[in-house]
């Protein structure tokens, strides 16, 4: 499968992209939902990051997608600063027929990179407890778990079911 990664100066294809960060975050929220019996509503997660995409592009973030021979949308990873010298790494997704080909992973370190270009001295993620092959991603990439960090954009109560995790850029 030949797949072309991208870093879209704006966000043409909102429809495409509402589509794969739908099915981002279905399995998320039912998960969520088992865990916490707390109900999130799925449109106004997608709604929320597609009217934030100005956060996530140049020149204060970053986003990048993957496509395959056809031109669909099979990844996705958000960046943006919260913090002068802080980035956070939002909605990294990766179709399962791009999975097994270290995709998520280049994805995370082009973030991590551009965190760095940016000057970001560290980078924060969040994740379900649930999410274990991205918590085993993020802690071979040097991440390691932390409080809810102030700028989390999720709400309080999700805080029991989510893991914050950090990475140190300077080393």
């Amino acid at each position: 499968m030949t797949i072309t990664l991208t870093e879209p100066n704006r966000i043409e294809d909102r429809a495409e992209l509402a589509e794969l960060i739908r099915e981002y975050l279905k399995p998320e929220l039912r998960q969520l939902v088992s865990l916490s019996g707390l109900r999130v509503d799925l449109e106004d997660l997608v709604a929320a990051t597609l009217n934030n995409t100005e956060a996530y592009l140049p020149p204060e973030g970053a986003t990048w997608l993957a496509r395959d021979a056809e031109g669909r949308i099979i990844a996705m990873i958000f960046l943006k600063m919260i913090r002068k010298d802080t980035a956070e790494i939002k909605r990294l997704y990766v179709r399962p027929e791009g999975r097994g080909r270290g995709l998520a992973q280049r994805l995370v370190k082009n973030a991590m990179d551009r965190a760095r270009d940016l000057g970001a001295r560290q980078i924060m993620i969040d994740t379900g407890q649930w999410m274990t092959p991205a918590i085993s991603l993020y802690r071979a990439l040097g991440f390691e778990e932390i409080d809810r960090y102030p700028e989390s954009e999720n709400p309080i109560e999700l805080e029991p079911f989510l893991v914050y995790m950090r990475r140190d850029l300077t080393v």
